[in-house]
C-alpha cells in the first residue's frame, strides 16, 4: 500500500490547498486515501470541500479494476437512498444481472455509474473508505487461505503418458505405482490480477449485504413489501442470477455468468467462516461492518504493481484487456477443453476450494494444471489425469448428507471434495 510517512511533515501541512488537492488526487487506491486522511487534518478539510471529486479521481487512477469501481459507486447510491428504480425486479436487470454478464461497464442501458454524485456526503464517503479498507483485508484473507491451499497440493502425473487411458473410469483406476508427484515450482505472491478478481467478488457480496441493510432501515425508497421480503430472503447466487456457468451452457442466454465459480468459491469459503448453512442470513452477521478503530491493512507479500498497458499477458503470445479481467484460465480451460464426460461427474467446484477461479495462467501451469498451448482441440487425457488426481471419491455418506442439506436449503449446495494430499475430515459447504 501507498505509505504517507513521507507526506505527513510540516510542509505537506502548509501547502496551499490547489496543490494539496492534486497530491492527493495522485494516490492509487482507496485505502491509501483512508490512510492519508486519517493522518493529515489538512487532507481532512479539504475531503470536505472536494470528497467526491477526490474519491473518483483515487478510483480511477488505474490500479482499482472498473468493475469494483462501478461497485463501489453503486454501494454510494444505496447508501445515499439515491438508487434510479424503485423495484427489485428493475435492479436486478440494471445493476446485478449487468454487473455478471456485461463485460464493458459503461454501457449506458444500465446502472454503472462512471462517477459518484458531486454533491455525496462526507459521511457516506469516509463509509466508502472504511468499506473498502475493510473489504480489501477480507479479500487479502481470503486468496491467502486459497493460495495455501493451492500450495498443499501435489498433482500426480503419469510415468507413461503415452499409455493413458481416455475414460474416466480408467483414469480414476490409475494404480499409484504408475504415476509420480508432478514436480511444481513455486510461481510466487498473488499478482494484481489474481487480487482483482478476490476484491470484485468481495464486493459484490458487499453490495448485497449494503442491500439488504437498506431493506431493513427502509431506505429502498418507493420499492413495495414483496420486494422487500425477497429482497431479505436472497441468497448470493439468486441476487446475482448466476443460475449456472456462462461455460456449461453457452447458449442457454442472459442467465449464464462468467463469474458464477468465482461466486460459488466464495460462498462455500463464506459459509464456513460465518457457520451458516446460506449468505440469506449474510444481514444477520458483522462480518462486512467495518471495525473500529480502523484495522491496517495485514499483507504478507508486496503489493503487487497493476499492468502498465492496457492489456494483461494471457495464454503465451494472447492478450485480454486489463479491464475486462475474464474469468480465470482454468475455468475457461475446464470448460471448452475439460472432456465432456469428465465434466459430467466431476463439477468445476470440486476445484474451487483451491482457488482455481481466481489463479492467473502462469500459476496453474507451474503446478502442471494447464498446458502451455491449448487453444484448440481438447485438455489430453494426461492432463486430465492431473486434476482428477487432486479428487477423492466423495462416499455415501457425503452424498446423503449433501441432498439432506439441499432438500432443507432454497439455495443450491456446493460439495467441495479435499485434495487426496490433504488430512481430516470431508467438508461439505452448502452456500
Amino acid at each position: 500500500m501507498f505509505s504517507t510517512k513521507n507526506l505527513l511533515s510540516p510542509g505537506f501541512e502548509s501547502l496551499p490547498p490547489n496543490i494539496l488537492l492534486a497530491i492527493i488526487k495522485q494516490l492509487p487506491e482507496l485505502v491509501s486515501l483512508d490512510s492519508l486522511l486519517r493522518a493529515s487534518p489538512s487532507s481532512t478539510r479539504l475531503f470536505r470541500s472536494y470528497g467526491a471529486e477526490i474519491t473518483d479521481a483515487v478510483l480511477s487512477s488505474g490500479y482499482t479494476h472498473g468493475h469494483i469501481c462501478a461497485l463501489v459507486r453503486v454501494v454510494a447510491l444505496v447508501r445515499m437512498s439515491k438508487l434510479p428504480m424503485n423495484n427489485l425486479r428493475e435492479f436486478q436487470e440494471k445493476t446485478t444481472f449487468a454487473a455478471m454478464n456485461q463485460r464493458i461497464i459503461s454501457l449506458r442501458i444500465h446502472l454503472s455509474p462512471l462517477n459518484l454524485e458531486p454533491d455525496t456526503p462526507t459521511h457516506i464517503l469516509r463509509g466508502i473508505l472504511a468499506s473498502y479498507r475493510h473489504t480489501t483485508n477480507l479479500s487479502l484473507r481470503f486468496i491467502k487461505v486459497l493460495l495455501k491451499r493451492f500450495r498443499a497440493l501435489q498433482p500426480r502425473r503419469l510415468i507413461d503418458p503415452s499409455n493413458c487411458p481416455t475414460d474416466l473410469f480408467s483414469l480414476r483406476k490409475i494404480p499409484k505405482e504408475q504415476t509420480e508427484t508432478y514436480p511444481n515450482l513455486e510461481f510466487g505472491p498473488p499478482t494484481w490480477e489474481e487480487e482483482q478478481r478476490a476484491s470484485r467478488v468481495f464486493w459484490r457480496v458487499q453490495l448485497l449485504h449494503d442491500m439488504k441493510k437498506a431493506a431493513l432501515k427502509g431506505r429502498l425508497v418507493g420499492w413495495s413489501r414483496e420486494d422487500i421480503k425477497a429482497l431479505t430472503r436472497m441468497g448470493l447466487i439468486k441476487f446475482y442470477g448466476a443460475s449456472t456457468s456462462i461455460y456449461s451452457t453457452l447458449n442457454d442466454g442472459p442467465e449464464a455468468h462468467p463469474e458464477y465459480d468465482e461466486l460459488c468459491s466464495l460462498e462455500a469459503y463464506l459459509c464456513g467462516t460465518l457457520k451458516i448453512l446460506n449468505l440469506t442470513k449474510i444481514s444477520d452477521t458483522s462480518y462486512f461492518k467495518p471495525s473500529y478503530p480502523p484495522v491496517e491493512v495485514q499483507r504478507q507479500w508486496p503489493t503487487p504493481t497493476a499492468p502498465d498497458s492496457q492489456f494483461l499477458p494471457w495464454k503465451g503470445k494472447r492478450k485480454m484487456s486489463k479491464w475486462l479481467i475474464y474469468p480465470a484460465p482454468a475455468c475457461w480451460a475446464y470448460f471448452h477443453q475439460f472432456p465432456t464426460y469428465a465434466r459430467t461427474d466431476v463439477p468445476f467446484q470440486f476445484f474451487g476450494k483451491f482457488g482455481f477461479a481466481f489463479w492467473n495462467w502462469q500459476r496453474m501451469e507451474e503446478f502442471g494444471l494447464l498446458p502451455d498451448a491449448i487453444w484448440y482441440g481438447r485438455m489430453d487425457a494426461p492432463f486430465t489425469y492431473r486434476w482428477l488426481s487432486l479428487l477423492e471419491e466423495p462416499s455415501t455418506d457425503l452424498i446423503n448428507v449433501c441432498e439432506k442439506l439441499s432438500s432443507e436449503s432454497s439455495e443450491r449446495v456446493i460439495l467441495i471434495i479435499p485434495a487426496t494430499s490433504t488430512t481430516g475430515p470431508t467438508e461439505v459447504l452448502p452456500p
